[in-house]
């Protein structure tokens, strides 16, 4: 059943859905230090944001109020707790078009909230509890223009390229027809995770395919277009 359609409510750091015979519990939410987990993977996956709605708002759906409650950290059942440390920079907000996936929030996530952040991408762990890393290629937007347009120079709708410091055109080069140019770029030693950021690589990312994972796998989806790991990317003024 689609998550929109589920009341989930909080009940004394509790929170369920359902009742009788029906009743589910999803997570736990410990008052005094922020900690919020989730019983299970399925849960934290198919009921994230009305647990997070249910733990920071009372009243019904028509006229929340602010509970006062805040969520500093989130895991599952058993995983340790990232507890916040002094000094540490402010969380950064979601983007506006990335969402969770603003670069500048995922590095926040994995530096100071990495449980947080294996639940919220989906990191395939080992068992140690570590990250599974493997060499992965990705396909990228090429910057600038062709070598003899110019580098740093993009083509504009009339077709002219338009040269850097301008501040006409976004974007990667783009090849005599007008259509963006990419390549493939290998990365050593990267996080496997099922979704992809400028931190996480698909499992058919995967030097080798994703079969090293999961021998089932299909690999014949084309690779995401998603931005390179380790590397400063902004996308309409986000960052």
């Amino acid at each position: 059943m689609p998550e929109q359609n589920i009341d989930v409510r909080y009940e004394a750091g509790k929170v369920l859905t359902g009742t009788g015979n029906q009743e589910q519990f999803l997570a736990t939410f410990n008052e005094k230090t922020g900690a919020l987990e989730f019983q299970t993977e399925q849960a934290a996956y198919s009921f994230r944001q009305k647990v997070l709605v249910a733990v920071g708002t009372t009243g019904d759906n028509k006229n929340p109020k602010d509970s006062g409650r805040r969520v500093t950290s989130m895991g599952l059942k058993g995983w340790p707790i990232d507890a916040p440390t002094p000094g540490e920079p402010a969380r950064p907000v979601p983007g506006d078009k990335m969402g969770d996936n603003r670069p500048s929030l995922v590095r926040w996530l994995f530096e100071y909230r990495p449980h947080e952040a294996y639940l919220t991408y989906r990191v395939h762990l080992g068992k140690d509890g570590k990250p599974i890393r493997a060499d992965v290629q990705r396909k990228s937007r090429v910057q600038g223009a062709p070598p003899e347009v110019g580098a740093g120079y993009k083509r504009g709708q009339s077709g002219s390229w338009i040269s850097p410091g301008s501040g006409a055109m976004e974007g990667g080069a783009l090849d005599a027809e007008g259509n963006p140019l990419f390549k493939l770029e290998t990365f050593r030693n990267q996080i496997i995770a099922d979704r992809g950021t400028c931190m996480t690589f698909l499992p058919n990312e995967m030097v080798g395919g994703s079969k090293l994972l999961h021998p089932e796998a299909d690999d014949s989806a084309e690779l995401f277009d998603t931005p390179p790991p380790q590397k400063v990317y902004r996308r309409e003024g986000e960052s």
